[in-house]
């Protein structure tokens, strides 16, 4: 089996370095690639409002048009003050970036958590949430809604392993369709409101009087609607991947983005309550909506298959943004150093194939539920607001710029409006599974500062003024494994002879008498020089009598240096490894914390 010709089928040739330059992505490319997490969530951040509201009583439901509309002035703060930050972080200019910058160690890694935490929900909730969409126009589906967003979860997956400008390519036209599906269906649905037909029954009452509600409740729902929020900092995050000039175009892009949920989450709220839409189980929001303006005509049905479309391609985001998160990460040393390695089509791979991993767990523990997942959700959300505009503050007082007083009081007033989101969204959603991230963030920070600690050793050792102990290095002791006496063990025999070892021991393991004697009459035959040590092992235990052996070799001769040298076939076919054993790697797995013993492997290569 060919897996290059695989591989290329799949994700396509490889691209040289030379055109990375070239892979980027335009303003209106970049909008459908970052934002589309942003835009997404127009389709279930309003029923996460009615799903609060209802608790009240239908009549409660009137208030959601309010609530939104202090949802989105809260976007508009959070994107001016990303604005701000673009302008200055022009390579890049998420929260880990702005943050590992201007405040200390323990604050920037939260960040960074909190972050990647965000992407691995973002991928769970939305492809939950399209799933959701498609079983609601089509019932006979909902069974299986798990294995649906597995199979979203990786076939976005292997988009993004072709490469960053492909993606954009491909899922720039879904994109859209879903906002102009979603636009005509405002459009139609505000022309009848504005005709006056039809209405619900309670939705007529709100021209009169407004219930009493509790402020709890409100303040509940409006912590539950901010997941509309969620995505905004992905343009933050993904300023390398816009053509030059890349702030200009990021800053473009997210000023798009503004508009269009201003206009998307607006509408869609208004037409809600003026067709006194009530959240079910069985169907969603938007497809109520859909199905009082248009009826369940071509276009009904457009709105819900785009509406699936941009929940599974919000996934995208993530797959875009969290593995450059790991890659600052592992340029920083706090993450492994194989998510700085791009792919053959430039693409961060092991990042990407990661986060479906991690997806594929959460959607088939929660049962791609977008209700359970939630709550899990925007907590993190606003941690890296919250951290990201107080970093700019620092940034502010401590460049002193042109005006740098009025930039640090806009950055101010976010960070204090989206703490204080955060606040509510800690207390409302604590016992919900918020307190599960408040858990898991500071596991992977100390995971962090133990990668950080492993590769700053590594680098204090490896360093040329750094002391090695050389007592070890006058003296060899060089032990040849013997399981056969054939080309194989010749050939690592003359390797062994030419580490000039000071003494040279070869051992067999016996298991059968009759071929063990065979063993010893051949070697004496061919290797006469050097003596054959023999051990039995009656409970077949290969692993453990060479272990012996070497213990009682490095006791007796304690200040040598002591090779292993293993004789190691190397089949032409992958799969005719298996037939061949594995003591080479389990010995390395078992001697490799020893600094004066070496394993020393001589490959002989197996023709067809």
């Amino acid at each position: 089996m060919n897996w290059k010709k695989i591989r290329n089928f799949l994700i396509g040739k490889p691209i040289k370095t030379i055109r990375e330059t070239k892979e980027r992505v335009s303003r209106v490319t970049g909008l459908a690639v970052f934002a589309s997490d942003a835009l997404s969530s127009v389709a279930y951040a309003i029923e996460e409002i009615l799903l609060i509201l209802i608790i009240g009583g239908v009549l409660v439901l009137s208030y959601s048009p309010f609530i939104t509309a202090a949802i989105i002035i809260l976007a508009f703060v959070v994107i001016i003050s990303y604005r701000q930050t673009i302008k200055e972080y022009p390579t890049g200019a998420g929260s880990y970036i702005v943050s590992r910058d201007n405040l200390p160690e323990k604050i920037f890694l939260t960040a960074a958590a909190a972050l990647l935490i965000d992407y691995i929900l973002t991928v769970s909730v939305s492809i939950s949430a399209g799933v959701a969409a498609i079983t609601s126009a089509f019932s006979f589906l909902h069974p299986f809604k798990v294995w649906i967003a597995l199979a979203f979860i990786w076939i976005i997956a292997l988009i993004n392993l072709r490469g960053v400008k492909q993606a954009g390519a491909i899922f720039s036209v879904p994109v859209y369709l879903f906002v102009f599906s979603i636009g005509v269906m405002i459009i139609v649905g505000l022309k009848n409101m504005f005709l006056g037909i039809p209405a619900s029954s309670y939705s007529m009452l709100e021209n009169t009087v407004l219930p009493s509600v509790s402020l709890f409740l409100i303040i509940r729902a409006f912590s539950s609607g901010c997941v509309a929020l969620t995505g905004i900092e992905a343009i933050a995050n993904g300023v390398g991947a816009f053509k030059k000039p890349e702030h200009v175009n990021a800053r473009a892009a997210l000023l798009w983005l503004g508009v269009l949920m201003a206009f998307l989450f607006g509408g869609v709220a208004i037409l809600a309550n003026y067709y006194g839409i009530i959240p079910q189980v069985s169907e969603t929001v938007l497809s109520q909506i859909g199905r009082n303006v248009f009826d369940k005509n071509f276009m009904y049905f457009m709105v819900q298959f785009m509406t699936m479309g941009i929940l599974v391609l919000a996934a995208n985001t993530s797959f875009n943004d969290f593995p450059r998160i790991l890659y600052f990460l592992a340029a920083d040393k706090y993450a492994p150093r194989q998510f700085l390695s791009r792919g053959t089509r430039l693409a961060f791979s092991n990042g990407i194939v990661l986060l479906a991993i991690i997806s594929s767990i959460l959607i088939a523990v929660f049962g791609a539920d977008t209700h359970a997942l939630i709550p899990l959700y925007a907590v993190g959300v606003f941690l890296c607001f919250t951290i990201s505009q107080f970093s700019m503050v620092k940034h502010w007082l401590k460049k002193k710029t042109r005006n740098y007083s009025f930039k640090a009081s806009i950055n101010l007033f976010g960070a204090l409006a989206t703490l204080f989101v955060l606040i509510i969204l800690v207390v409302m959603k604590f016992i919900h599974g918020a307190w599960l991230v408040i858990i898991v963030i500071p596991l992977i920070i100390k995971g962090f500062l133990k990668i950080r600690k492993h590769y700053d050793t590594v680098a204090k050792q490896l360093a040329f003024d750094h002391k090695i102990d050389e007592s070890f290095d006058k003296d060899k002791t060089v032990i040849l494994l013997v399981s056969d006496v054939h080309q194989g063990t010749k050939l690592a025999y003359e390797a062994a002879l030419n580490l000039k070892p000071t003494r040279l021991f070869a051992l067999h393991i016996s298991l059968n008498k009759e071929e063990t004697s065979k063993i010893k009459k051949q070697w004496r035959e061919h290797f006469p020089d050097t003596r054959l040590s023999v051990r039995e092992s009656q409970y077949r235990d290969i692993l453990n009598c060479i272990l012996r052996y070497v213990e009682e070799v490095d006791k007796k001769w304690k200040h040598d240096r002591l090779i292993i040298v293993i004789p190691e076939f190397v089949p032409k076919k992958l799969w005719h490894h298996l037939l061949h054993g594995q003591t080479a790697t389990r010995l390395h797995y078992i001697l490799r914390s020893r600094p004066h013993i070496q394993i020393f492997e001589v490959p002989f290569r197996l023709r067809h």
